[in-house]
């Protein structure tokens, strides 16, 4: 079994740290519930990665896999810059469209409310929660269409799931959207209910 994972630094692990060196983060935290081999994880998520760029830049990457789950976690770097919503949406679309085609499930976590660690002002935090609400309208819109299911993951909202920085989520942020991901995803897919796993932590 194969998964894909496309995003920003919450995608590549940041706030996770492996004592190895690097990060953990949710997707090799999925892959270890699901029972996924580390050599079946394409994780492409980068620092800093809006919607848009996941779609132009990450989708190019795995265009021709054939992945079983895709999870694709992006938007608060669009939240924090205010980008256009016609241009999240077009690149919402080309990157749920070849998922779906591609036979995976395909899964996206709900944006969640600003930390209140985040330092930034009232105005700018007021601004931001009206893009991400807008953003959800997006992607519960795609869910209706059946191109993507929309997990939430509110819990991962208390302030001890993020880190010091307000922006990245802490290892125990990881550890929850892992797990929510890995019960969504056995509850949607035969494929990945049929499969072995181990723990989040």
């Amino acid at each position: 079994m194969q998964l894909v994972a496309m995003g920003d630094s919450l995608t590549l692990g940041r706030g996770d740290p492996d004592p190895a060196g690097g990060w953990i983060g949710w997707s090799r935290r999925l892959a270890g519930l699901l029972g996924i081999a580390a050599d079946e994880v394409v994780n492409t998520g980068s620092e800093g990665a809006t919607t848009a760029e996941v779609a132009a830049g990450q989708l190019a990457a795995v265009r021709q896999l054939r992945p079983d789950l895709v999870v694709i976690n992006c938007g608060m770097n669009d939240a924090v810059q205010g980008t256009p919503l016609s241009t999240v949406r077009t690149a919402l679309t080309d990157l749920f469209t070849w998922g779906t085609k591609a036979g995976a499930l395909v899964l996206m976590p709900a944006l969640p409310t600003p930390s209140a660690k985040l330092p930034v002002s009232t105005f700018r935090r007021r601004r931001m929660e009206r893009w991400i609400a807008e953003f959800d309208d997006l992607l519960r819109a795609d869910a209706a269409r059946g191109l993507v299911v929309r997990v939430e993951v509110a819990p991962a909202e208390a302030e001890s799931m993020w880190s010091d920085d307000g922006i990245h989520l802490n290892t125990a942020g990881h550890v929850r959207v892992a797990t929510v991901l890995a019960d969504t995803a056995r509850r949607m897919s035969p494929t990945v209910a049929a499969a072995g796993g181990d723990t989040a932590s």
